[in-house]
């Protein structure tokens, strides 16, 4: 969760920074497993692992759970008060991103996907803040067209998912 689509969560042999890399995940990556231990370090709150079969520990900043899925394109379009709009698809996405995050919460917008940017724009972005709530954030799909003028693009619909956060399945989010 938030890790910018270029980029990689490096799980760790040990928790923290300095430990050795055993593994990488990409953004979009699902198969990790949560054995239940964590640690608490002053960099924060780490997470033990299994990814391809190999236990490590995890930074609980970049991870989480995926939860339901809904239509936010209405709620977007209401807390903006017109259908948001602009100057690049990114733009865009990190725009409608930041719409569904408390005030006052430090927010982290990050485009995950880029997707596909033309005459159409699909972004994929996750909107988390920190803290201890069940939920952490949402990850969004942005669909948007470009406008008439060509000076950028216009959401056309949001699809919503809650990010859970890391740890334990049963732990109810939704």
């Amino acid at each position: 969760m938030g890790i910018r689509y270029d980029g990689v969560l490096r799980v760790r042999s040990q928790p923290g920074v300095e430990s050795r890399t055993i593994a990488r995940l990409t953004p979009d990556a699902l198969d990790v497993g949560f054995t239940g231990r964590t640690t608490f370090l002053v960099s924060g709150l780490w997470y033990e692992v299994v990814v391809d079969g190999e236990t490590g520990w995890a930074s609980g900043s970049f991870l989480g759970r995926l939860g339901s899925t809904d239509d936010a394109t209405e709620e977007a379009v209401a807390l903006a008060g017109r259908p948001p709009q602009a100057a690049s698809v990114h733009g865009l996405g990190r725009s409608v991103g930041s719409l569904f995050l408390p005030e006052g919460a430090t927010p982290r917008v990050r485009v995950t996907d880029p997707g596909t940017i033309g005459a159409t724009g699909v972004v994929t972005v996750d909107a988390t803040i920190e803290g201890d709530s069940p939920i952490v954030g949402y990850r969004l799909v942005v669909r948007s067209v470009r406008l008439a003028d060509d000076i950028g693009y216009v959401l056309t619909e949001v699809q919503r998912t809650v990010i859970c956060q890391a740890g334990e399945p049963g732990r109810s989010c939704e």
